[in-house]
């Protein structure tokens, strides 16, 4: 009986390649490393899809300059709306694949993680300025792994529950001050 997704992929993985390492990892691990890379590319051209498409044209025009997109004739509240839906939606879908990982879910998962996914972005835009919407979604995406492998080297390190929030907050503001 699987329980979440993941045991189903993790058992899947286990039948499928027993006691085999590939790429000196095991089955499970590839498995879910090609899920996510799956997952993450369907989101990411969902994403670019929209964002090009007209209204998603008006929603990138309100976030640039709402008294510019209203002159268009663009409805802004209605934009606000659509882009707070979607990036809501994302953070659902987030919390829901975590929840799936970890079988359950509890209301302190996102606390204190603003600072870090707002630095991830920030980096991810500070690496390749000013491109096309495609290639700043990659580079987001970028950015966040950069971030989270900055968080392993720190775990590996020890003493993360004194220095984390040091740690992000650097992080922060080191994003913050790359030119571009």
């Amino acid at each position: 009986f699987h329980t979440t997704l993941f045991s189903y992929i993790e058992e899947l993985a286990d039948s499928m390649f027993p006691n085999m390492l590939i790429l000196w990892m095991p089955p499970r691990l590839v498995l879910f490393f090609i899920f996510s890379l799956a997952l993450i590319a369907g989101v990411v051209l969902l994403l670019n899809w929209f964002l090009n498409s007209n209204l998603g044209l008006g929603l990138r025009a309100t976030g640039d300059s709402a008294k510019m997109a209203r002159s268009m004739g663009i409805h802004v509240k209605r934009m606000k709306i659509i882009g707070f839906a979607l990036a809501n939606g994302c953070v659902a879908l987030g919390g829901a694949i975590i929840a799936q990982k970890i079988g359950g879910a509890d209301l302190r998962f996102g606390i204190g993680h603003f600072a870090g996914a707002l630095g991830a972005v920030l980096l991810g835009q500070a690496l390749v300025p000013n491109k096309s919407i495609l290639v700043s979604l990659i580079t987001v995406v970028l950015g966040s792994v950069i971030y989270q492998m900055i968080l392993v080297v720190i775990l590996q390190l020890g003493n993360f529950q004194e220095s984390g929030r040091l740690i992000t907050a650097l992080f922060l503001i080191s994003a913050l001050t790359i030119p571009g």
